[in-house]
């Protein structure tokens, strides 16, 4: 599990990043591309314009704006990352990278700009491009990356659509090569921090997935050891073929108390929270039901999602909470 840093220091490390002088710095723009199953991105940087360069900057001035105002004004939450925990609109997470070494693999590629290919076509990367990156610059200052990730929408080639340009009184169709580039930024770090403004975004172009599956089989394993469940085999193949559900094995793992939970301990509360769970003996043995029926239930008893409120004595689901 991740050591969280606590809210205060999350915030001076954002405020720390939005000191950043744009009006000084230089401002490069890099395209991410997969070149096979399981292996980083590939970086290429394309050589922009000043006028170019002007647009990215501005993309990036008005995240750093729209942080700063949000600081000051007290509307919003940050929190540190939660794989199964979901974004409320007034919130962002922190990454603390040298907890996600798979991430911060990813983004050393980018900390020699100089010696990246620059791109010149679509040679090679037809149909591969992940994300890209806005860079900016500037003497004594970490850089900052500005992350979007790309859609095939981008790729005006690759779209079933086709453009037509204007030129010397005739409409003609145009068939160079053409990014169309929207001004939404995913995530941004600088050094070690990286802010999350779009959740899923951000495990998509970080590859998530394949870090979170294999936190999942562990924690299938330690399932399989510490609670007797029938028709195990079954529930593992749901979880491993679902992203979600292996989010929620990740959150599972996390749970001090699952090496300590007993067969009293989940009879009790599939009683007091009247669940459709059930609990049998299978030769002599007792054994928690897995019902393909309901493949969250489960995932939800061993997550402790089925509350009782001190206030109200109401009992509730929750889909989706943070420890204090």
């Amino acid at each position: 599990m991740a050591k969280r840093s606590k809210p205060d220091s999350m915030r001076e490390k954002l405020e720390g990043i939005l000191q950043f002088d744009l009006s000084s710095c230089l401002t490069n723009l890099c395209l991410a591309s997969d070149e096979g199953e399981g292996s980083g991105p590939t970086y290429h940087r394309l050589n922009i314009t000043d006028s170019v360069a002007s647009e990215f900057r501005a993309i990036a001035g008005n995240v750093i704006r729209t942080q700063k105002k949000n600081l000051t004004n007290g509307t919003f939450a940050i929190r540190g990352y939660d794989a199964i925990a979901k974004l409320d609109s007034h919130e962002i997470e922190h990454v603390d990278l040298s907890q996600y070494q798979h991430v911060r693999q990813q983004i050393d590629g980018l900390a020699d700009l100089s010696s990246l290919a620059a791109f010149t076509n679509h040679d090679g990367i037809d149909g591969k491009l992940r994300f890209y990156v806005i860079v900016v610059d500037s003497d004594g200052d970490d850089p900052i990356y500005f992350f979007r990730s790309c859609s095939p929408k981008m790729e005006l080639q690759q779209s079933s659509k086709f453009a037509l340009i204007f030129a010397k009184g005739h409409y003609d169709t145009f068939n160079e090569s053409l990014f169309v580039f929207d001004k939404g930024v995913d995530c941004f770090c600088s050094g070690n921090d990286l802010f999350v403004l779009n959740k899923g975004r951000f495990e998509t172009i970080f590859q998530f997935f394949e870090e979170i599956r294999e936190a999942a089989s562990e924690t299938l394993e330690t399932i399989r050891a510490t609670i007797p469940i029938h028709n195990f085999d079954e529930l593992e193949a749901a979880c491993l073929g679902h992203i979600q559900m292996l989010k929620k094995l990740k959150n599972i793992a996390a749970q001090p108390y699952l090496a300590r939970i007993t067969m009293d301990d989940i009879k009790k509360v599939i009683k007091e929270m009247g669940l459709s769970l059930s609990v049998k003996k299978y030769r002599g043995k007792e054994k928690l039901t897995f019902d393909s029926t309901d493949k969250w239930e489960i995932l939800r008893l061993l997550d402790d999602d089925y509350l009782k409120s001190v206030m109200t004595g109401e009992k509730y689901e929750v889909n989706s909470k943070r420890t204090m």
